[in-house]
């Protein structure tokens, strides 16, 4: 089980960490990433930036699972606890809400204000 992640600045790879050596890079792309979270069994990794796509990658393969596009870049995005849904917030006011298993968009909402007054 991984233990910490980072984001690369130059290439933009995430480097996956069991606590005592290397164990996986991400092969993220180009794109500028802002955050990253795991999932809470740690088998997958949820990441997001600039590009408007939240992310969601196999810790154990590397493989990059689903992407779940947003209509905006992503300022902030969460696993809910149990692994089930993923909610991302853009620099728009907007938050959207997927199911983690089918990459579904539940529900779209308008949170009021800009990400600018709420960061």
């Amino acid at each position: 089980r991984y233990q910490a992640a980072v984001i690369n600045s130059t290439s933009e790879d995430v480097i996956l960490w069991t606590g005592t050596d290397t164990s996986r890079v991400l092969h993220a792309g180009p794109e500028k990433l802002s955050g990253m979270t795991f999932f809470p069994l740690g088998d997958r990794l949820l990441t997001w930036g600039a590009h408007s796509f939240a992310s969601i990658w196999s810790t154990t393969s590397g493989e990059l699972l689903q992407e779940l596009e947003h209509a905006g870049p992503i300022a902030i995005a969460a696993v809910f606890p149990q692994g089930d849904w993923i909610m991302a917030c853009g620099w728009d006011a907007f938050c959207t809400v997927w199911s983690a298993g089918s990459g579904f968009a539940m529900r779209r909402l308008q949170v009021g204000h800009s990400m600018e007054k709420l960061c």
